[in-house]
């Protein structure tokens, strides 16, 4: 959980800074569907 009083800026090594402005944020990591997983395809967490 991010409480940002004032514009914070989230920083990514490679696409550079994104602004947000003042207020609460819940901060999760990516995912997307995986259909490679066997017989019973899911989720899996993006490490970008």
């Amino acid at each position: 959980m991010i409480d940002a009083s004032a514009v914070a800026y989230l920083i990514h090594p490679e696409r550079g800074g994104t602004g947000i402005a003042p207020g609460r944020y819940l901060v999760r990591r990516q995912r997307e569907r995986d259909a490679e997983r066997g017989a019973w395809p899911g989720n899996r967490m993006i490490a970008d």
